[in-house]
């Protein structure tokens, strides 16, 4: 699905090693944050490869997490964490109506419902 920029999104991940050993019941993460649209001749977009210091890809959105909200599950499809959702939608009010999505562990992307 392609989901319009900007927007508010929330995205589930797995934790890291570090979040798991601050919250031991943590086995998912959810980063709240925004995506914009970058073009290609923005230097935001550009995927190094660290090694060989050269391009390999180029981003056409970029996403800037505001908070992490970690949890004991994955997520559903158009569901996140109840603050984040809730903050997510007063946002998004205050920023003129910003729509909101939900990203899935799989990449899934979905309007927010909950």
């Amino acid at each position: 699905m392609m989901a319009p920029l900007p927007r508010l999104e929330l995205r589930w991940r797995e934790a890291t090693d570090d979040e798991r050993e601050r919250m031991d019941f943590a086995t998912h993460a959810c980063d709240y944050g925004l995506s914009l649209p970058v073009d290609k001749t923005d230097v935001r977009s550009n995927i190094w490869h660290e090694d060989k210091n050269e391009e390999i890809g180029v981003l056409t959105e970029i996403f800037y997490p505001f908070s992490t909200t970690l949890t004991s599950h994955p997520g559903e499809p158009g569901r996140g964490p109840i603050r984040d959702a809730c903050h997510a939608t007063w946002d998004a009010k205050k920023l003129g109506g910003l729509p909101v999505f939900v990203r899935t562990i799989d990449g899934e992307l979905s309007p927010l419902t909950n």
